[in-house]
C-alpha cells in the first residue's frame, strides 16, 4: 500500500470519527418532547375518530431525574384529546393542541373503546403499524361500558402514571388466567394470517360513577373478534376455557365443589398446563380435537374431610377434569353458536397441516368451524396436596 493510500485512508476514519462524535441534526431536548405513555381511541357519536394521549410531561421527568421526586400535586401527565375524520388527522390536531410533537417510542398501552371496536380496527393498526416510532410491544384493551377517553382519564394514587397502574394490573391479571392479555405485535399476527380470529383483554368499571379511579376498573374477560371487528364478550369462567384450549393457561385457582360435600368448595392451584389442537379429516369435514393435561396442588378446602387420601385425591382430579371440560365447552359453544368465530385457530392448523384440504374451505371457514364437532379430553394431576392437611376438626 502507498504512501498516498494510507494517508487516503488515515483522512477517511477522521472524517467518520468527526461524525459520529458531534450531536444528531435533529436532536431534540427532552423537555421539547411530548413522550406518550398510553393511547385512546373512540368513535363518536357524529362518527368522527377521537384520539386521546395520555403524555409524560417534560418538565416533570426533568424534574424527577433531579431530585429522585416528584414536587407537591403536579401532575406527572396530562390528558389530550382531539377528533377528526382519520386518525393521522386527529393525532396531528392533537400536536397542535401540546405544540409538540408526539414520540410513541415508550407507549405501553393502547385503548380502544367498543363502539370504534365494533366498525373494525384494522385500518387503526396499520397507521400504528406503519409509524417508525410506535412501540410493538404495546399491550391492547377493549374498554367495554364506557369509552377509552374515560379509562385514560381516570386517576390513582399507586404511581404518578395512570396508564402504568393499568399496565402493572395487567400483568397482576395473567396470574388470575381470567383474562386475555394481547400486545400490538401479537394482535396484528393474527389478523395477519387466515384461521385464527383474535381475541382481546377488555377493561370496564365495576360501578359506573363520576370521578373515575383505575381501582374502580375491571381487568377480566375478552372480546371476540370476527376478522377485524368485536362481535361479543367471554366471560371470566369462558376465559378461562379459551386459555386452556389455546395453551395460554398460565397459572391460577379452580374452584370445584367437595367431592364430599356438595355445598362445599375446594380450591385448586393450577401450576402447569399444556394443551394441544388437532384435526381429522372424515367425509371431507374436519373433526377438531383439543387435549389438555394440566397439574396442582389444592390450595385451600372447605368442609372437614381429609382430602388428602389417595381416594380423595382421584375424586378431585375428576371433579377437575369435568370442570376444565365443562368451561371449554362453553365457550366453544359461544365461538361456534353465537359469534362464528375461530379464536381458537383450528383454520390456522388446518392451513399449516393440510394445505389443499384448506384451499377448499378458506372463503368459508368460520362456517365451517361454526357446524364442525369438537372433541375435548383433559387429563389433571394433583401433585400435592399444597399447604392441606387433614382439617382440623371443631372442638
Amino acid at each position: 500500500m502507498t504512501m498516498k493510500n494510507k494517508k487516503s485512508i488515515l483522512l477517511f476514519y477522521l472524517f467518520l470519527l468527526t461524525i459520529m462524535s458531534t450531536g444528531c441534526w435533529d436532536n431534540v431536548d427532552i423537555t421539547e418532547r411530548s413522550f406518550v405513555f398510553a393511547i385512546g381511541l373512540d368513535k363518536t357519536m357524529d362518527n368522527k375518530i377521537e384520539v386521546t394521549f395520555q403524555v409524560i410531561r417534560p418538565s416533570v421527568i426533568r424534574s424527577s431525574e433531579n431530585s429522585g421526586t416528584v414536587e407537591g400535586n403536579t401532575k406527572a401527565v396530562w390528558v389530550i384529546s382531539a377528533t377528526g375524520d382519520t386518525v393521522f388527522e386527529t393525532a396531528r390536531n392533537a400536536i397542535v393542541s401540546t405544540n409538540y410533537k408526539m414520540f410513541l417510542t415508550h407507549a405501553k398501552l393502547i385503548v380502544i373503546g367498543e363502539n370504534l371496536a365494533k366498525e373494525g380496527i384494522i385500518d387503526i393498526l396499520n397507521i400504528l403499524e406503519k409509524e417508525h416510532e410506535s412501540n410493538i410491544n404495546m399491550d391492547i384493551l377493549i374498554a367495554k361500558d364506557l369509552t377509552a377517553k374515560d379509562i385514560l382519564n381516570a386517576n390513582t394514587e399507586l404511581t404518578q402514571i395512570p396508564g402504568m397502574h393499568i399496565t402493572e394490573s395487567i400483568q397482576s391479571s395473567i396470574n388470575v388466567s381470567e383474562f386475555k392479555k394481547s400486545t400490538f405485535i401479537e394482535l396484528f399476527k393474527v389478523l395477519e394470517n387466515e384461521g385464527h380470529e383474535p381475541t382481546i383483554g377488555i377493561i370496564y368499571p365495576k360501578v359506573l360513577k363520576d370521578n373515575l379511579k383505575i381501582k374502580d376498573l375491571m381487568l377480566q374477560g375478552s372480546a371476540v373478534f370476527k376478522k377485524d371487528k368485536l362481535v361479543g364478550y367471554l366471560n371470566p369462567e369462558e376465559t378461562q376455557g379459551l386459555l386452556f384450549a389455546t395453551d395460554q393457561f398460565e397459572n391460577g385457582i379452580v374452584n370445584i365443589k367437595n367431592p364430599y360435600e356438595k355445598n362445599k368448595k375446594v380450591s385448586i392451584e393450577v401450576n402447569k398446563s399444556k394443551s394441544t389442537r388437532d384435526f381429522i379429516i372424515n367425509n371431507n369435514r374436519p373433526i377438531l380435537t383439543i387435549k389438555v393435561d394440566a397439574q396442582g396442588n389444592i390450595g385451600e378446602q372447605q368442609g372437614i374431610k381429609d382430602l388428602t387420601k389417595p381416594t380423595a385425591i382421584s375424586l378431585l382430579e375428576r371433579e377437575l377434569e369435568k370442570s376444565i371440560t365443562n368451561s371449554i365447552y362453553k365457550t366453544v359453544d359461544l365461538a361456534q353458536n353465537k359469534y362464528e368465530s375461530d379464536i381458537f385457530g383450528f383454520g390456522k392448523i388446518i392451513h399449516k397441516e393440510d394445505l389443499t384440504f384448506w384451499k377448499n374451505m378458506i372463503d368459508d371457514w368460520n362456517n365451517c368451524f361454526s357446524k364442525s364437532e369438537i372433541r375435548v379430553n383433559v387429563n389433571f394431576k394433583i401433585t400435592r396436596s399444597g399447604y392441606i392437611n387433614r382439617p382440623t376438626l371443631p372442638e
